[in-house]
């Protein structure tokens, strides 16, 4: 049974926080590049590392452990299991970061035509994106 005071992000709200995490993103890769250049030459491994983190760990990640990305976080929101409402486990934090990836805006077209606000995204991960405080 849902919480009575369970609220589900807007459309825009879900996609502003997307932005903040896509500049997160760039920056760290711009740190990196930074840090690499004043420290000497660098093994690509640890390149190549920063990369696939940042690119395909980063948010199933932070979904799984902290409920949310940075910006999830700033626009206070949460990615919960839709049955136990808990934070969301890896492997399906992972399948839902790779149906997100491979559709692209398109996984966020059902949010509009659901009352739980839920993208196609959240449909195949069995996920909700939440409110809070």
């Amino acid at each position: 049974m849902e919480p009575i005071t369970l609220s589900y992000p807007s459309l825009r709200r879900r996609l502003l926080s997307y932005s903040v995490d896509l500049f997160f993103i760039i920056l760290v890769f711009m740190l990196t590049g930074v840090l690499i250049d004043y420290a000497g030459e660098a093994p690509n491994w640890l390149r190549g590392f920063v990369l696939l983190f940042m690119l395909f760990i980063y948010e199933p990640l932070f979904v799984s452990i902290f409920g949310g990305t940075l910006g999830h976080q700033l626009f206070r929101m949460r990615v919960v299991d839709e049955k136990t409402y808990e934070n969301l486990s890896f492997l399906p934090a992972i399948g839902r970061f790779l149906v997100k990836t491979f559709l692209g805006w398109l996984s966020f077209l059902t949010t509009t035509f659901n009352p739980r606000r839920r993208a196609i995204h959240d449909l195949a991960a069995g996920s909700l994106m939440v409110q809070v405080g």
